[in-house]
């Protein structure tokens, strides 16, 4: 115990007596420190017998519900493009935007997404939600543009666990939906109503 009391504060005492750099004889950008304001694209495609009004929602860490995008409608057969934050978490694309942000609570079938990062190497981290509750009539197919990145798609009579999340008890069974395409920027399309 002595030892290990004497190791920590010799550690603490050298991390705390480290000066910082103070530069060097060349330039460089320190692109680590660069703020960021990427995006990807995400096609939207409506394949519904109505039209839907589509929108980015944010979940914080606090939960809280942000509106990320403008409402978004497209007819029955149509298609739009719009820009997703890479590097936010939390993200998901709703086909209620027009209903606002407290209606994005409710179950319905969503594409969500948010950044991710491991070992050097970062994406985007994607699934699909098709909770209890969901309009039965609604199926989802997402594709990413990278051949490398797997497909999604749930249908309301065929959706697997590897998927979707379909219910809270696939945290015991190791959240399965959850994939992550670990190729850097990747735009998806997604189609309601395949």
């Amino acid at each position: 115990m002595h030892f290990t009391s004497i190791t920590l504060a010799s550690s603490l005492a050298l991390l705390a007596s480290a000066v910082p750099h103070q530069g060097h004889g060349y330039s460089h950008q320190h692109s680590h420190l660069a703020p960021r304001s990427e995006t990807f694209a995400l096609k939207v495609t409506n394949n519904c017998a109505t039209q839907k009004t589509f929108g980015l929602f944010q979940i914080t860490g606090d939960f809280q519900m942000i509106q990320k995008s403008q409402p978004m409608p497209i007819p029955s057969g149509g298609s739009n493009t719009m820009q997703a934050p890479y590097r936010d978490l939390g993200m998901r694309l709703s086909a209620t935007a027009d209903q606002g942000p407290d209606a994005q609570w409710d179950a319905q079938a969503l594409f969500e997404f948010g950044w991710g990062e491991y070992m050097g190497e970062e994406g985007t981290a994607y699934n699909l939600s098709f909770m209890e509750g969901c309009d039965p009539d609604i199926g989802i197919l997402v594709t990413p543009d990278n051949s490398k990145c797997m497909p999604k798609s749930c249908y309301p009579d065929s959706c697997s666990l590897s998927d979707a999340w379909t219910n809270e008890d696939q945290i015991a069974d190791g959240s399965p939906a959850d994939t992550v395409c670990y190729q850097g920027k990747t735009n998806f399309n997604v189609v309601f109503c395949p």
